[in-house]
């Protein structure tokens, strides 16, 4: 099997470096690490790294042809907000690593958003490791030769493409696990982070109240799952209802998160996809349902997903609600740690719509590592594992 470069990165690995990360960022960002990091980075040695960009390029020819949009019309936010571009801002896709028939490490697609991720906190947790970990010379976590200052220029001209009245929006920010990047995103590229339930509107212009003030709004970055405020907040959807009566400028639209999630994973295919087929309640099923996973069309953070499937689970499945089949795949043991213990991996690749493109940039990974088959970034996952990102050749 091919090893990741600096395979001896691993053999000398000294965790004692890895707390004074962590003590770093507690010391910049009190009581804001609300998920696991992992104590170190990957590596993707070239060969996986060109599988990684042959999948995610495949996966966007599907997402980027001409009639994506009218097959897929039916699959957009439950709710019609305005001013959806013909290109998501964001396109991230999640591939596990895998072995190939070879016993060659290969990437294989789990995941498909139309939406943005911890771009802030990929940055961020870039520096940390080079600074605090002595990653080699010549290597990086972004791709196309992008390096960390043009990185925050690109995500600059995004994020702030409509103007100074950008703001990041999310439903409760100061309770999500993610509101490091929130912090981040505003320490970086100076975009405030505002409650869903501070929306409001004065004189036809939307905008939010801040201490008694209103504060105009052109564009929202958003980071708002509508599913999620639909199941656990209810009390916020005069809002999402507020926003489709204005002509907001969207930095991610509403719709692309449900017209490329989980959604799209049965019109792909390839050597790095895996079978995926529609199915509702009632539907044949496959006679090898043991090599299936089961997944609700919509849901975010892994809620809802079956991995042990059996027909009892598949009678509990809602009537008239569509779900996902996918075939399992299994994680291989990516990395080798100097005392006999292994680590599963995951790849996130990340695109950016840059406004002067045609088409996303390939801009850069976030990484989660396990100890098993399931990307647990809670704050009790086991040590070594958790957020990461990967290194590679700056080629």
């Amino acid at each position: 099997m091919s090893t990741p470069n600096n395979k001896e990165f691993y053999a000398t690995f000294d965790p004692s470096k890895s707390a004074n990360i962590f003590q770093e960022i507690d010391k910049e960002f009190p009581g804001y690490r609300d998920f696991k990091i992992a104590e170190f980075p990957a590596f993707l040695d070239n060969t996986l790294k060109a599988k990684l960009l042959m999948a995610g390029n495949s996966c966007l020819d599907v997402i980027l042809a001409p009639d994506f949009l009218n097959k897929n019309e039916h699959l957009k936010a439950p709710y019609d907000f305005g001013n959806r571009k013909s290109t998501p801002d964001f396109i991230c896709l999640d591939f596990a690593i895998t072995e190939d028939n070879h016993g060659e490490f290969c990437p294989q697609l789990i995941e498909v958003q139309g939406f943005p991720t911890l771009i802030g906190f990929q940055q961020y947790l870039t520096s940390k490791y080079k600074k605090h970990l002595q990653i080699p010379a010549g290597l990086t976590s972004h791709f196309n030769r992008i390096n960390t200052f043009n990185f925050s220029q690109k995500i600059g001209s995004m994020l702030n493409q409509y103007g100074v009245n950008t703001i990041l929006l999310e439903a409760y920010p100061s309770i999500q696990r993610t509101r490091l990047d929130f912090k981040l995103t505003e320490v970086f590229w100076g975009i405030n982070t505002v409650c869903l339930s501070q929306l409001a509107m004065k004189d036809n212009k939307l905008g939010y109240i801040s201490n008694d003030q209103f504060y105009p709004i052109d564009a929202i970055y958003n980071r708002v799952i509508i599913e999620e405020v639909l199941k656990k907040y209810p009390e916020l959807v005069e809002k999402l209802i507020l926003l489709t009566k204005t002509d907001v400028n969207w930095i991610s639209h509403p719709d692309w998160y449900y017209l490329i999630s989980k959604s799209i994973m049965p019109q792909l295919n390839g050597m790095y996809v895996p079978n995926s087929f529609y199915y509702q309640k009632g539907d044949e099923l496959p006679e090898n349902l043991e090599n299936y996973v089961l997944k609700p069309l919509f849901d975010y953070g892994g809620d809802g997903v079956i991995l042990n499937l059996t027909k009892q689970s598949l009678e509990n499945c809602k009537e008239n609600e569509m779900y996902i089949l996918q075939e399992k795949v299994t994680y291989s043991d990516w990395i080798m740690l100097k005392d006999g213990q292994k680590r599963k991996g995951e790849v996130r690749l990340i695109y950016g719509q840059e406004p002067s493109k045609k088409r996303p940039t390939l801009l850069a990974n976030l990484t989660r590592i396990s100890d098993s088959g399931w990307m647990n970034t809670s704050q009790h996952a086991a040590d070594f594992t958790g957020g990461s990102v990967a290194f590679f050749e700056n080629l």
